[in-house]
């Protein structure tokens, strides 16, 4: 594994496209854990994000509800909620569009991976622009800082810019924000603890 972290840290640091070569990378994971916290005008939340291919979630939250639990399963297109804790009453069973778990910015838990996030990326890139601005420091990681921007008016749904916080060691982002096309912040997300294809216990993804 090291020497693998080690070829695309050399990969991304003198790659013409770093982002495409964050998403080869991502393609070779299968499973990964996180801690994000996301602020959203006055709002925050922080959580442990578990996502494991081809599509199951599991939160954990920490703040604002500490104790809730929200998983998704992508075979049966369903999310449960616990709101006191996993497996204590009462639960919800609901659809991924349910306002009940969209973030505040209305993101779902379906299209909320790093996966979802570079073809998102993507796509705005190739209706817009990339700028590769420098290498950055952010809590020990050195993070490579793209700023990717729709032609004129292009947006996808609100967002009209990305600036991504790529980690050189792995390809995953260590700070996304995201703005209008007014230039206003919509969202910013914060990454760490990040752990690839980690080993989640039997029944960790179980409604």
């Amino acid at each position: 594994m090291f020497g693998e972290l080690l070829m695309v840290s050399l990969f991304l640091s003198g790659a013409t496209d770093p982002l495409q070569s964050a998403v080869e990378h991502y393609r070779r994971v299968d499973s990964y854990q996180m801690k994000v916290q996301t602020s959203s005008g006055s709002s925050t939340d922080v959580m442990l994000y578990s996502f494991k291919k081809p599509g199951y979630v599991r939160v954990d939250f920490e703040k604002p509800f500490k104790g809730a639990v929200l998983i998704y399963d992508p075979t049966q297109k369903k999310a449960k909620l616990w709101p006191f804790g996993f497996q204590r009453l009462p639960v919800f069973t609901l659809d991924p569009d349910n306002r009940m778990i969209k973030s505040p910015s209305g993101q779902r838990i379906d299209r909320s991976d790093v996966g979802y996030l570079f073809e998102n990326a993507k796509l705005l890139a190739s209706r817009g622009s990339t700028e590769r601005v420098g290498t950055q420091s952010i809590e020990g990681q050195n993070a490579i800082h793209l700023v990717i921007k729709g032609d004129g008016k292009f947006s996808l749904g609100e967002i009209h810019q990305y600036q991504l916080w790529l980690d050189s060691a792995t390809g995953f982002p260590v700070r996304v924000a995201s703005y209008n096309a007014g230039g206003r912040l919509l969202e910013q997300v914060e990454i760490s603890g990040l752990l690839v294809d980690p080993e989640f216990p039997l029944g960790f993804f179980d409604l």
